[in-house]
């Protein structure tokens, strides 16, 4: 994926809107509301739709699929599995987004890339020998040009979806709040 084959696809790119819960699996010592939603730990690490110094947010479309997604990173070790490792605590997340870039296999194409590229489970790898592996370069990109965040499929089970939102690009009439109590 070169920089001007992202720019365009970028710049055609129509944002979408989405709204509901999602779920997120965090470390329980990271299980409060000043750090649940702050994209601070993603931000020193980086992960697979963001480099190192981006805040992202990782949510999952269903409590099982944060699990695996969750799973899967604490299996890559290293940097990118380098967090705490369970007790775990699992939330609902009430979301209302209005400028996402879909990532599918159209948007992927006109970046110069496929979707299979983008969800390689080997991303950990390409990290590691120096280079930065496309979606990271995707999801840097996207956050520069103003989306709110990314609305992409999983990795562990391509048919269902992850949001990877950027909390310093939230729009005034958009939120990201976490179920903190019953009712």
């Amino acid at each position: 994926m070169n920089g001007a084959c992202l720019q365009t696809a970028l710049a055609h790119a129509g944002a979408v809107s989405r709204s509901g819960v999602a779920y997120r699996l965090v470390p329980k010592r990271y299980a409060n509301p000043n750090d649940l939603l702050s994209g601070a730990g993603a931000a020193l690490r980086g992960g697979r739709w963001n480099p190192p110094g981006v805040p992202a947010v990782y949510l999952s479309e269903d409590a099982a699929l944060a699990v695996r997604e969750v799973g899967f990173a604490l299996s890559l070790g290293g940097e990118f599995g380098g967090f705490p490792k369970p007790p775990m605590m699992l939330f609902s997340v009430h979301f209302a987004l209005q400028e996402l870039l879909f990532v599918d296999a159209a948007l992927a194409r006109a970046a110069c890339t496929s979707l299979q590229e983008l969800l390689r489970p080997d991303f950990v790898r390409v990290w590691a020998s120096g280079r930065v592996p496309a979606s990271m370069r995707l999801g840097e990109a996207a956050r520069a040009a103003g989306f709110e965040g990314l609305l992409v499929p999983s990795a562990q089970e391509p048919e269902a979806y992850n949001l990877v939102v950027f909390p310093d690009r939230l729009r005034a009439d958009s939120r990201l709040e976490p179920v903190l109590e019953e009712g």
